[in-house]
Parts: C-alpha cells; structure tokens; sequence
C-alpha cells in the first residue's frame, strides 16, 4: 500500500502511523491468503536473505494508537481515498479490507476502483493519496525499492 507523503493530509506523518497501526495485517492476510503469507510491513520480502529483524518490526495492530495519533495530529475526518482495480483480485480486496479498518478507527476512507491501466498511470505519476499496488518479490531488495522511489 502506496501513501502519497505530498498530499495534505497525509503529509503528517503521525496520520501515515496511524494507518499503519489502524490494519490487523495478520487478519488481512488470513482473509486473503488463508494464512499463508507472512505478515510483513517490509517491502523486503521475507524469502530474501536481506530480511532480518529490523523488517519483522513495525507491523503492529494497535487501534487505540491509531486513534490517538489522530487526534495529535488534528485529523477531523477528511477524506482519503484508496485506488484499486478489479483486474487483480487481492489488489481490491485489500482496498475493501484496508478501508474497514481505517473506519474503524475513524478515518473517512473511500476505496476508488480505477481500469488496471488507469491505476497504472496514477500510479507511476504519484496521483493519488493511497494506492493498493501489487509487488514482485525480488529477493535483492533494490528492484523494489526503485519501484517506490524511481
């Protein structure tokens, strides 16, 4: 998942935290992958041999965080938007998942669904606020840190 560290509000970074905290990402990953996939909030993927404990941190679910972090930050309910598409499957539902959790702990998300190309577009073009992208699991972590920071 994508934030957009430009846009006004989620230029805060203790909003961008509370995202993080507000997603039970072992509940996410159960419900899509049926347990299969290690929860991570690494863009490192686990099977790589640069993974190691820093990257098993900061995955925590704590919604009473989200919350506070929230208000210091002086939220009052605006809107986000997540883009998704329909062309990848998980991609979508993540977005459906992801935006019951950020309502949970009071962030006014919307899910966009966008043409796959579309979202392409956006994507590459840094056009959006939060972006379900999917990612190839290369074991050496620079090709996918380039997807993120060009």
């Amino acid at each position: 998942m994508a934030l957009q560290t430009r846009d006004p509000v989620l230029r805060d970074p203790r909003i961008r935290r509370a995202i993080s905290y507000a997603i039970d990402r072992k509940s996410l990953s159960d419900a899509l992958f049926e347990g299969r996939a290690i929860v991570s909030s690494s863009l490192i993927p686990a099977t790589s041999r640069f993974y190691g404990p820093i990257e098993k941190t900061g995955a925590e679910y704590d919604p009473d965080k989200a919350q506070q972090l929230l208000k210091e930050a002086g939220y009052h309910g605006q809107r986000i938007v997540i883009q998704t598409n329909r062309q990848i499957a998980y991609m979508s539902d993540t977005a459906i998942y992801v935006q019951s959790m950020l309502k949970a702990v009071g962030i006014n998300a919307d899910v966009e669904v966008l043409e796959f190309a579309t979202q392409f577009q956006h994507y590459y073009a840094g056009m959006y606020q939060m972006s379900i992208w999917n990612l190839t699991p290369y074991l050496d972590p620079i090709y996918i840190f380039e997807r993120f920071v060009g």
